[in-house]
Formats: C-alpha cells, structure tokens, sequence
C-alpha cells in the first residue's frame, strides 16, 4: 500500500511539472505578445490622436491585467470539480 502512494506522489509531481512547463509557453508567452501588440497599437494611434491613443491603450491594459485573473479563477474553479 506504501508503494502505491508512492508512486502517486511522483505521478502527481510529473503532472504538476507538466502544467508549469505549459504555463510558461501558453500564458505567459501570449501575455507578453499581448502587450507588444498593445504598446504598438497605441503608438501608431498616437500619431492620429494622443488623448484618444491613451484612452484605449488605458482599456486595453486594464483588460489585459484583470481578465486573466477574473477567468483564470473562474477555470480553476471548473477545473478542480473533475480532479476528485
């Protein structure tokens, strides 16, 4: 019984490697496209407009800080109903 938790524990160890190594490429990689898309995206409208630029590069920053957050928890809280 002792070797089956065991090898639960380095199960649950690889599993839990695996989704930060999937964090970093998915998450994270298209946060930071993200915001270069962003930066670049307000730069150019600020040759048009620089109150309207700053306007929507302000929304557009405040989604992109609060939406991860807000569904993240909310897919975590999906999520952890299926594991047990």
């Amino acid at each position: 019984m002792e070797i089956l938790h065991t090898i639960a524990k380095e199960i649950f160890l690889v599993v839990d490697v695996e989704s930060i190594d999937h964090l970093y490429f998915l998450v994270l990689s298209s946060i930071l496209s993200v915001l270069v898309i962003i930066i670049l995206l307000t730069l150019e409208l600020s040759i048009l407009d620089l109150f309207f630029a700053f306007i929507i590069g302000s929304i557009m920053l405040c989604l992109l800080v609060t939406l991860p957050f807000l569904l993240g928890m909310k897919i975590y809280l999906i999520r952890s109903n299926y594991l047990f």
